[in-house]
């Protein structure tokens, strides 16, 4: 079988093909290692939603009061600047 005309016999441009190994972690771009690190993110932040929400269900005054102090400084503070 002989090639078409204007196709050429030779392979592919190596630049073009695949690569062997995949890249190691440091290759990835930063938006690629921060995507792997937001499953371990979010889980840590599951785990800190479950205990307040437990918390705040268990002793709701404590945590309204402890939200209102919270507010007042952050005012005090915001209304410094």
């Amino acid at each position: 079988m002989q090639p078409s005309a204007g196709v050429s016999s030779s392979t592919a441009d190596p630049a073009l093909a695949l690569p062997t190994q995949p890249p190691a972690a440091g290759d990835l771009p930063p938006s690629a290692a921060e995507q792997a690190e937001d499953p371990l993110r979010a889980a840590g932040l599951r785990a800190v939603d479950d205990r307040v929400r437990s918390f705040v269900a268990e002793r709701p005054a404590v945590a309204l009061l402890g939200a209102v102090a919270v507010g007042f400084v952050v005012g005090r503070l915001l209304s410094r600047v």
